[in-house]
């Protein structure tokens, strides 16, 4: 009787004998073009924790559904219907022209707010929890540059409730004078419903530091103004030179003698040395090393230990340190984020010292200053 040859394994048996490490690891090769992509939970909505503290502001920002800004109507008969309609209001403030704060006592009732559909359809508004109330944003490095967002996401091993995940991309210069992303090793992860950042998350067994995640600033370009893009822009457009309603190609004025829009400095507006943007920066460094609740602490005079590790302490000059790739990437020089940093907590701290003892409780759990 002839014995059958056995076949020679084939690729595919070969793949399937792998460990179970593939369901973490893709190669190269087998990436699709959304493997860059960022990552969202899908059926996250921004919402305050229920047992949060009510020492904390709870804050929703409302707009206007229709052609008419929010700012152009009448106030007095806009707050009769939030008193009439809405409850646990502690009070109003406007944020701009096309938008207005509401500020609630608890965090239950900056919820329910969201969800009073009634209200909202019959005075033509839209209502929404900006994402630096309940939302923070951290770094970790020395991740595979072949793991997509997705994969990460899967991956994790946390304590906080993680909503998105994007690596962070860098431009590269090809030969024909165009430009392509390469992934990076960081990957910036945004915690939901958190006042702190973990000390560190896994991946895989793998245990990496989370540090501060320090944004880039937001600038217009089209009216040079700071806090927002120019995509969302409605205001006119404005030389960044001269300041007058024109576009810089076409201005006559010598850069040498440019004025800046929002510091009446004698630079270009979005130029490094506007101490409006080392101010901005400032702020934004020292909200993003120790937290929301923490940042107030920092800046009467606690510890500088209390930064996290985006802010690396100089024992010399107990300075305010940030790495070198951030500070290219918000383009000011180091001495100048020092000066704008001290300042901000000199500033801080002043107005604790003579604001009343009431005053200094409530500040003491304030959160940072809020932006979409």
């Amino acid at each position: 009787m002839v014995k059958k040859r056995k076949k020679k394994d084939t690729g595919e048996s070969l793949l399937s004998s792998t460990s179970s490490d593939c369901d973490y690891e893709e190669s190269p090769a087998l990436q699709d073009a959304d493997a860059f992509a960022p990552f969202r939970v899908a059926d996250y909505c921004r919402r305050y924790p229920e047992d949060a503290e009510a020492k904390y502001e709870f804050i929703v920002f409302v707009e206007s559904t229709n052609e008419v800004p929010l700012g152009n109507r009448d106030m007095m008969s806009l707050s009769a219907s939030f008193i009439r309609s809405v409850k646990g209001i502690q009070y109003l403030k406007k944020i701009n022209k096309y938008k207005v704060g509401v500020v609630f006592q608890r965090a239950n009732l900056a919820n329910a707010f969201l969800d009073n559909a009634t209200f909202l359809k019959e005075q033509r508004l839209k209502a929404s929890i900006p994402a630096g109330a309940t939302e923070l944003a951290g770094v970790i490095s020395s991740v595979p540059t072949h793991l997509s967002n997705h994969k990460i996401y899967k991956a994790i091993s946390t304590t906080k409730k993680v909503i998105s995940v994007r690596r962070i991309m860098r431009k590269v210069r090809q030969e024909n004078n165009t430009f392509t992303l390469q992934p990076t090793q960081s990957v910036v992860i945004t915690f939901a419903s958190a006042t702190s950042l973990p000390d560190y998350v896994h991946i895989k067994m793998w245990r990496l530091p989370v540090s501060a995640y320090v944004p880039p600033i937001k600038q217009c370009f089209k009216c040079l103004r700071y806090d927002h893009l120019a995509k969302f822009c409605k205001n006119s457009a404005r030389c960044s030179i001269c300041t007058e309603g024109h576009s810089f190609k076409e201005c006559k004025v010598n850069i040498e003698k440019a004025k800046c829009i929002n510091c009446n400095g004698n630079h270009i507006a979005i130029s490094g040395q506007c101490p409006i943007r080392q101010k901005k920066i400032a702020n934004m460094i020292i909200g993003a090393s120790c937290g929301r609740s923490a940042a107030a602490e920092l800046c009467r005079g606690a510890p500088r230990a209390a930064c996290r590790r985006v802010l690396v302490v100089s024992g010399a000059d107990d300075r305010l340190r940030l790495p070198r790739a951030c500070r290219r990437r918000l383009g000011v020089p180091q001495e100048a984020l020092d000066a704008a940093v001290s300042e901000e907590c000199a500033r801080w701290s002043l107005d604790v010292a003579e604001s009343s003892p009431k005053e200094r409780s409530r500040r003491k759990g304030m959160r940072r200053p809020l932006h979409d």
